[in-house]
């Protein structure tokens, strides 16, 4: 006959076999303690939350779990994409043009200037597919590039080929990187003015 290791139960005193015991960690607390399944079935799972770390100015960090959609009411997807541009830009990147369009043209692959232009189909209730050949059709979905062949208040430029002149007030209006040649600015900025009805601009055939 085998040796069965026992434990005790923090919770009711109980004795339970050591393949019974779960190890409860209560990290907000700095405490852990031993119990079975039984014990902790009436405890409820939270679903739809997002755990986040507040850093304070005098040097607290404070961690707190709030409700995902709630947090997504305040805190959109745009204040995080406009967010970790701010910080790249913060973080020293070449001012000088022609560096930083070729940095761009090399970070930004086809795959992922695509599902960004796709992402901001969805988010502004344009069709895809057509909002995706539309982007190829302008300059083979090339966030960098740039019509010489055309000039009037600037050349065409970037992903949907915007008149350069004309970008910053409409990036302004919408809440987006005046970068012409910053993908997910473009992609959003164009989208937003399809969902106006501002679509006939483009006629790429």
């Amino acid at each position: 006959m085998g040796f069965v290791s026992k434990r005790t139960s923090d919770i009711s005193g109980a004795i339970i076999d050591d393949d019974q015991v779960i190890t409860v960690i209560v990290r907000s607390l700095d405490k852990k303690f031993d119990a079975t399944a039984e014990e902790l079935s009436s405890l409820k799972r939270l679903t739809n939350v997002i755990e986040v770390e507040l850093q304070h100015p005098d040097g607290r960090e404070e961690e707190i779990i709030v409700n995902r959609s709630e947090f997504d009411k305040v805190v959109t997807e745009d204040v995080l994409h406009r967010a970790r541009h701010r910080r790249r830009s913060a973080s020293g990147v070449s001012t000088n043009p022609e560096r930083r369009l070729a940095r761009r043209q090399r970070d930004q692959t086809t795959g992922s200037v695509e599902q960004i232009v796709r992402e901001a189909a969805r988010h502004y209730g344009v069709d895809e597919n057509y909002f995706v050949d539309i982007a190829m059709c302008e300059r083979t979905m090339n966030p960098g590039a740039v019509n010489y062949g055309y000039s009037d208040n600037g050349n065409p430029s970037g992903l949907f080929q915007h008149l350069s002149g004309y970008y910053p007030a409409r990036a302004i209006q919408y809440g987006y990187s005046t970068d012409v040649f910053d993908a997910y600015s473009n992609a959003n900025v164009t989208a937003a003015m399809f969902r106006e009805g501002l679509g006939h601009l483009w006629e790429c055939k």
